[in-house]
């Protein structure tokens, strides 16, 4: 990642990497590690039969270094989110540049 578009990485996140499950299926996740990231919210107005409904969509960017798949646990703002897709953004040689993370 660009050390001017690393400068934008103020939001602290904790991420568990998932390491299996439990006899009864529950996940398992390893100690949470501690990351700097750029936390971008937006809200949109959905119609929906009963009304109008605010919907919010989470994306949070991370540096190419953290540790993450679609299994882990990832708190933000002190509550734990569910990630709902992950991108892998490379740059133009083909490396692995940063994380797109959608909540």
């Amino acid at each position: 990642m660009h050390p001017d578009l690393k400068a934008w990485l103020h939001d602290p996140v904790q991420i568990a990497p998932y390491t299996g499950q439990d006899g009864y299926g529950s996940p398992q996740y390893g100690p949470s590690v501690s990351y700097l990231g750029r936390i971008e919210r937006r809200f949109q107005t959905a119609a929906t039969t009963t009304g109008a409904m605010l919907v919010e969509q989470t994306t949070l960017f991370l540096a190419e270094d953290a540790v993450i798949d679609e299994r882990s646990q990832v708190t933000l703002d002190g509550s734990i989110t569910p990630i709902q897709g992950l991108k892998l953004v490379q740059d133009i040689q083909g490396n692995l540049d940063h994380y797109q993370v959608f909540f």
